[in-house]
């Protein structure tokens, strides 16, 4: 089914919006309820996303893949799924990182938008994912490179994945608790992990670390 900009989505097709900006919330709302989709169900956070879900049970749910502060659309995608093996998630962010494209897919979305991609990519999108189960393709050829790491981070990560605590870290390459926070933060940023397990994930899958 190929969607046209002028012509309204039929059958509606319920959706529900997890996005933690309001604004943008609002207006993903408006522009797909403009087209005839129905927006069943929204949520700001992680907390209210499983209560709203189980409330609406969508058939889509657009998820935001960074949530403020809180747990991120990674952890909430994996409690929708405890909640309904087979429901279908779009993961979207405002651009496309590799290591996103990564998580995205290993926590078993549909696929991934760019909130930036035009309203007919979005449209069809969430069509493709109704009917077929998949968003084709997921977006790796506009996939923005990750910042490499120093060597001083890839020694940093090496110790990172035998379990080590910062002051632990800060012992093996002599250098202070504090500065090795502030590595961690850097190769979480870079990496684009929300934590210590999936930060060594994507070392392994972008080759900073190799198994011996």
């Amino acid at each position: 089914m190929t969607v046209s900009s002028t012509h309204p989505v039929t059958p509606a097709v319920a959706l529900m919006l997890i996005e933690d900006h309001a604004v943008t919330r609002d207006g993903l709302r408006m522009m797909l309820e403009a087209v005839g989709f129905n927006v069943v169900g929204e949520a700001g956070d992680a907390a209210a996303a499983s209560i709203r879900f189980t409330e609406c049970n969508p058939d889509i749910t657009l998820l935001d893949i960074r949530l403020g502060s809180g747990p991120d659309g990674i952890h909430v995608a994996a409690a929708l799924r405890r909640i309904d093996p087979t429901c279908k998630i779009i993961m979207f962010a405002s651009d496309a990182l590799e290591a996103d494209l990564h998580r995205a897919r290993k926590a078993g979305a549909c696929g991934f938008l760019v909130k930036t991609q035009p309203r007919e990519t979005i449209i069809q999108a969430i069509l493709d994912a109704h009917h077929t189960g998949v968003c084709n393709p997921y977006d790796r050829d506009t996939a923005a490179p990750l910042e490499p790491l120093s060597e001083r981070e890839i020694q940093v990560l090496d110790e990172l994945r035998r379990g080590l605590t910062s002051a632990e870290i800060g012992r093996v390459l002599d250098l202070s608790e504090h500065t090795i926070k502030t590595h961690l933060k850097n190769i979480f940023t870079k990496l684009h992990a929300a934590d210590r397990t999936e930060a060594v994930a994507a070392g392994f899958q972008l080759g900073y670390l190799r198994v011996t």
